[in-house]
């Protein structure tokens, strides 16, 4: 009787390690699928050896919290004749129209980075009656095809600093580190909703993210000591620099998908991100689109 009590303990014991057993490879294959979207984490990856440097205005690293558009600048930046408390107040200038720049400029009635984030909102321009027309913001550039018009705009402004301020440009410009602009996490993981300027880290998609601004960092970093790089009077980036000039980092030469500023026809990520794509398809050298 004993014995029968105990042979029936252990099949259920064996039944329910079973089923926990099934339990277990069900949840390791769910996320196994649910990661298999993993090319935005890309953007995120720096060469073997190399140093992570996650800048964001809140951070307790006083050079980390530096390199974030949100740190006013000392003396203010100068940019076509204008000057401009921050990169911040420069990039959110730029969705007002002209004649209402001069909120955002030196002396102007926004005063700190943060109100000039704000400014840049739906509800805050609707109070200048000002509202900004997504598909050319979020789209390519008019005069300079081959690139987003906003990412065109937050080049300028970082081209202007990295030229006017030394303690931004000495931080870039360290040995074996790459740039990751780090963002909360917002709502659920959602792969075909990722921030476009950062990336945040999620426990199923890993690094999830466009991290355009950490990107462009890397790409002055490296390339701005190439004669005629930055320009006199506009942003030279240039595809002749990846193609001639010097050899890019050992990670960028194998896989890593650069910046999207020179994409005419983005991957589906852009998207992702909140870019307007036209729907035109115009034939390019896959490396001038990819550059992998």
């Amino acid at each position: 009787m004993l014995q029968h009590f105990y042979d029936g303990r252990n099949q259920n014991i064996k039944k329910e390690q079973k089923m926990e057993k099934k339990a277990k490879q069900k949840k390791e294959f769910t996320f196994k699928k649910r990661y298999e979207f993993k090319n935005s984490e890309l953007y995120s990856r720096g060469p073997e050896g190399y140093e992570m440097v996650k800048f964001y205005s809140k951070s307790k690293d006083n050079d980390h919290k530096y390199l974030s558009t949100l740190q006013r600048c000392e003396p203010p930046l100068q940019i076509d004749g204008e000057t401009y408390p921050s990169v911040e107040h420069w990039y959110q200038s730029q969705k007002y129209p002209k004649n209402l720049w001069h909120l955002f400029q030196t002396g102007g009635e926004i005063k700190e980075p943060k109100q000039a984030k704000r400014a840049g909102s739906k509800g805050a321009m609707a109070k200048h009656n000002v509202k900004l027309n997504l598909y050319e913001w979020n789209g390519m550039s008019n005069t300079h095809p081959n690139e987003f018009h906003r990412i065109r705009v937050m080049k300028k402004g970082l081209w202007a600093r990295f030229k006017q301020d030394k303690r931004f440009r000495d931080i870039l410009c360290r040995q074996y580190t790459y740039f990751v602009h780090y963002e909360k996490k917002r709502g659920k993981y959602d792969p075909k909703r990722i921030p476009a300027w950062g990336s945040y880290l999620s426990k199923i998609g890993g690094w999830t993210g466009l991290n355009i601004l950490g990107l462009l960092y890397m790409e002055l970093a490296k390339f701005h000591d190439i004669k005629g790089w930055l320009g006199d009077t506009q942003v030279n980036w240039s595809i002749k620099v990846w193609k001639s000039g010097n050899e890019p980092m050992k990670a960028w030469e194998k896989c890593h998908p650069l910046i999207p500023h020179r994409a005419l026809t983005p991957r589906k990520e852009w998207k992702y991100g909140g870019f307007v794509v036209r729907d035109e398809s115009k034939h390019m050298d896959p490396s001038i689109i990819l550059h992998c």
